[in-house]
């Protein structure tokens, strides 16, 4: 995972589990994952064989480890 990945997953997971807003934090989380990968030149893939799986893992991003969120964000790019 380059450092520009690694940087995108810690402010993920840094607004899922700080909560710096009143209502949203975990789509806007996903979002800006998905914003920041974009625009630096990758690509998003979800999981092809679970459409739901981003919404079960960002529904429990709050429970997980910040280095289960890195993988499982290496695997989508």
């Amino acid at each position: 995972m380059s450092a520009g990945s690694f940087c995108v997953v810690t402010a993920s997971w840094h607004l899922v589990k700080n909560h710096p807003l009143p209502d949203g934090n975990k789509r806007c989380a996903f979002l800006a994952t998905v914003e920041f990968v974009e625009r630096n030149g990758l690509t998003w893939s979800p999981a092809p064989v679970d459409p739901d799986e981003t919404d079960r893992v960002i529904s429990d991003a709050a429970s997980i480890s910040e280095a289960d969120f890195r993988d499982w964000v290496g695997q989508r790019l």
